[in-house]
């Protein structure tokens, strides 16, 4: 295999890694977006100061059983993108390793026999 050839693959392999790069890092921002919201269902809710009594405990009791509904739906979906980050690092960690491979190749060859 010649140094041309290897330039060429080289260049593939680089686009390649470009774009495994831009998939990881949309899946860090899809996850990101779900664990903000998964957060936000944290922060303690009150009841609006208007309700007392059985409504205040009512709105409540509403919120929590909403609440609970959410975060399960919130986790899963949590779950799912979670597996798709580990999946999109593994394919650029793959992709950054056959760029390297490539280019220490190059510059082997770039050296020549026996130097």
């Amino acid at each position: 295999m010649n140094s041309n050839n290897i330039k060429k693959l080289s260049d593939i392999a680089g686009m390649l890694l470009d774009q495994k790069l831009m998939e990881l890092r949309a899946a860090a921002a899809a996850k990101a977006k779900i664990e903000a919201a998964l957060a936000g269902l944290a922060s303690p809710y009150a009841a609006p100061s208007d309700l007392t009594g059985v409504s205040g405990a009512l709105a409540l009791l509403t919120y929590a059983r909403w609440a609970d509904a959410r975060r399960a739906e919130i986790n899963q979906t949590l779950a799912q993108k979670n597996q798709q980050w580990l999946d999109a690092r593994d394919a650029a960690k793959n992709a950054f390793g056959k760029t390297e491979a490539l280019r220490r190749l190059s510059e082997k060859l770039s050296r020549g026999p026996h130097k």
